[in-house]
């Protein structure tokens, strides 16, 4: 595999972030049909109607140098969130704005849950089945379901972080011994 060289973009940087409108740069690499390795930026402005002011200053003085892309907060809606995580996992930010107000749950898709853990030894089986029942349902027709949440094993789940309290509330009804984890799904 050859040896990859990225361009100095420095001034391509600097001529760029002292504009208002863009909140990031993120630079990432990519293999072209040549086996050569191509740099790509990553734009992200705050309004769709930047996109074409910072086009024509990077087609002006930048072309040749590597591949972009435009993008604005609202499109970053419409792609594929894990495109956005294999950007920002490969990619290098090369500039952030520290005024921008959009945050990694905005940028992932991710989504606050709640994740339960529970332990059932020393509980009478009846009660344990009666506990199963209630919270997993005949074919996940139980609780859970109610709950918007996924069952991962016998003994854990996870429910959107809205229904925490009524989960924590539904186990102590059982005297159930549990811990919680929030997480971002």
């Amino acid at each position: 595999m050859n040896e990859h060289k990225l361009p100095d973009l420095t001034k391509f940087k600097d001529s760029l972030s002292s504009k208002n409108e863009i909140i990031g740069i993120i630079l990432s690499t990519s293999l072209n049909q040549s086996e050569q390795f191509t740099p790509n930026i990553f734009i992200i402005v705050d309004k769709n109607e930047y996109i074409d002011s910072i086009k024509y200053i990077i087609d002006s003085n930048y072309s040749n140098l590597f591949n972009y892309v435009i993008k604005s907060i609202d499109d970053l809606n419409k792609i594929e969130s894990s495109l956005l995580q294999d950007i920002f996992k490969s990619g290098k930010i090369i500039y952030w704005s520290g005024t921008s107000d959009i945050s990694a749950s905005q940028l992932f898709k991710l989504k606050p849950y709640s994740l339960f853990t529970f332990e059932l030894s020393g509980m009478p089986h009846n009660q344990k089945v009666q506990f199963n029942y209630q919270l997993y349902g005949k074919k996940n027709s139980g609780q859970i379901k109610e709950w918007e949440g996924k069952r991962l094993t016998k003994s854990c789940f996870y429910v959107p972080h809205g229904h925490k309290f009524k989960v924590t509330r539904f186990l102590s009804k059982f005297n159930i011994k549990s811990e919680t984890i929030d997480i971002w799904i």
